[in-house]
């Protein structure tokens, strides 16, 4: 399997592979680290988050189904 992108959902189908038993995938991505717009950098002596800060919906409006990034959000403690 080919996954086009280093970021938060090419990240997150990796993931999702791995946990399903199969390990044969490559990830392709532009830059020189996984993130794709999520970044950081350093203002003084202060660590800044760039990029993806927000999680757009909680909850799919037609299934009920939860946001999966909502879901590993609230896992993570990443939700304040």
């Amino acid at each position: 399997v080919v996954i086009l992108g280093g970021g938060m959902a090419g990240v997150m189908v990796a993931r999702t592979l791995s946990e399903k038993g199969i390990s044969d995938f490559l990830i392709i991505e532009a830059e020189s680290v996984l993130g794709g717009r999520m970044k950081e950098t350093t203002f003084d002596k202060y660590t800044i988050e760039l990029g993806a800060n927000w999680i757009e919906g909680i909850r799919n409006h037609e299934t009920g189904e939860e946001n999966p990034i909502w879901t590993m959000a609230k896992k993570y403690n990443l939700t304040s």
